[in-house]
């Protein structure tokens, strides 16, 4: 079994994710719910993350096998009592045979953390997703999500 290892994610990490923004966006954009249309979006949207963490709002760890970064974990809608919220993971595409170990740690790391219960959100087309969520033990619950676009 590969030794996986979550990390804070630091100024080494840039390259990598970049590599993957122009290997896989569409699972990036999946990560991060929004559209990235090119690497200044993309940026944008990892400074956002990144401040949002020195906020106590997000959480960003590195998901690493041995010393190779494959992935991403995102924890975001943190409660204040920081006992539930939301995950996203990202596992590179050449190492997704690694994501249900990656996701058992990053629930492992959540739990250590104090958090009691997490909410994953996929998107209805991404079958892989949310065969990976089900084998968790993620359950659909019936109740209705609503979205407003804002224009500008």
């Amino acid at each position: 079994m590969a030794h996986l290892s979550l990390r804070p994610f630091g100024s080494r990490d840039i390259d990598p994710v970049r590599q993957w923004y122009g290997e896989d966006r569409d699972g990036l954009e999946a990560l991060l719910g929004a559209v990235l249309p090119d690497e200044l979006a993309w940026t944008l949207a990892l400074n956002r993350l990144l401040q949002a963490q020195q906020q106590g709002r997000a959480v960003l760890r590195m998901i690493d096998r041995a010393e190779t970064p494959i992935g991403l974990c995102v924890g975001t809608w943190l409660s204040e009592a920081r006992d539930h919220g939301s995950v996203s993971l990202y596992v590179e595409p050449s190492s997704r045979r690694y994501s249900i170990a990656a996701a058992k740690m990053a629930e492992a790391f959540a739990k250590d953390h104090g958090m009691r219960r997490l909410v994953g959100v996929v998107l209805a087309t991404n079958r892989r997703a949310l065969g990976l969520a089900k084998r968790l033990g993620y359950l659909a619950k019936p109740g209705v999500l609503l979205l407003k676009e804002l224009d500008g």
